[in-house]
């Protein structure tokens, strides 16, 4: 089966070159968007680099000021489009071939591991799943590299979705602690939801409103909970006084991303 092309032919041919590892799904590089993170996850990177994640309504107030400036530059949200769609016939028509004995850890639909919100797990998906109406295309099928969009903030709409979260002042308060943490995302006081949308999610969702997350904290002793492929997480501060912060938040993130161990101390 590996000797079958994954891609139909010059579905890739318009990527630019420098694209070319991204959309290939080889070793992510720094120029990849975040992603297969679970809410649990997302906190504990927040809280490490003395962040927070935003709330919807910062979200959404976020992505109005964003909306204008992306029609007038002409910008397409990276979404299940026709592109996506070809994907998915390659597999449908690969897989019916006679005889043909797929090796099913390489042969994936389109929308493998994608967000689904509470309630709505029962959305068409694989070989049945839809696209976007009409002749939208991006010509992206997987996720475009950060600040492809040109935008000030990058990929609002599309490309990877992202947690949001009720109570999100309570949360930047919390240790970083990741028991603590599960409490915090499982209490109804501190819904956990996805916003955005992404290159893969059904075109059925909503973008710009809070899409509920299924929560279920890991117990202890299990494995940590699952990520999606869809929804990464974008991160935000408040502001109090005037005074400079001594550590940059890009040099703490740039800390957590560097330490050899995983762990990583905030420097005061």
């Amino acid at each position: 089966s590996a000797a079958t092309p994954a891609y139909p032919n010059g579905l890739l041919d318009s990527v630019p070159q420098n694209w070319t590892r991204i959309v290939n799904k080889q070793a992510p590089s720094l120029e990849s968007p975040m992603q297969q993170v679970s809410p649990v996850a997302a906190l504990y990177a927040a809280r490490l680099a003395g962040c927070r994640l935003p709330t919807p309504e910062e979200w959404q107030a976020a992505n109005r000021l964003m909306e204008p400036m992306a029609a007038e530059r002409g910008v397409k949200p990276n979404r299940r489009d026709l592109t996506w769609g070809k994907q998915q016939q390659h597999i449908r028509e690969t897989l019916s071939k006679p005889g043909f004995k797929p090796n099913l850890n390489y042969w994936k639909w389109p929308d493998e591991g994608e967000f689904l919100p509470k309630g709505q797990e029962g959305l068409a998906k694989g070989e049945n799943a839809k696209v976007l109406p009409s002749a939208y295309d991006d010509g992206v099928l997987w996720f475009a590299p950060v600040g492809s969009d040109v935008l000030p903030i990058h990929h609002l709409i599309g490309n990877v979705a992202e947690y949001v979260m009720e109570g999100a002042d309570e949360a930047a308060k919390a240790a970083p602690e990741p028991d603590r943490l599960r409490e915090l995302v499982a209490a109804p006081s501190s819904a956990i939801s996805v916003i955005g949308g992404s290159a893969i999610s059904a075109p059925s969702l909503p973008v710009d409103s809070p899409l509920l997350v299924g929560f279920t904290p890991a117990r202890p002793g299990d494995p940590p909970e699952p990520g999606y492929a869809d929804v990464g997480f974008r991160l935000v501060f408040s502001a109090k006084g005037t005074a400079p912060a001594r550590q940059s938040y890009a040099a703490r993130l740039k800390g957590i991303l560097d330490a050899p161990d995983g762990r990583y101390l905030l420097a005061r």
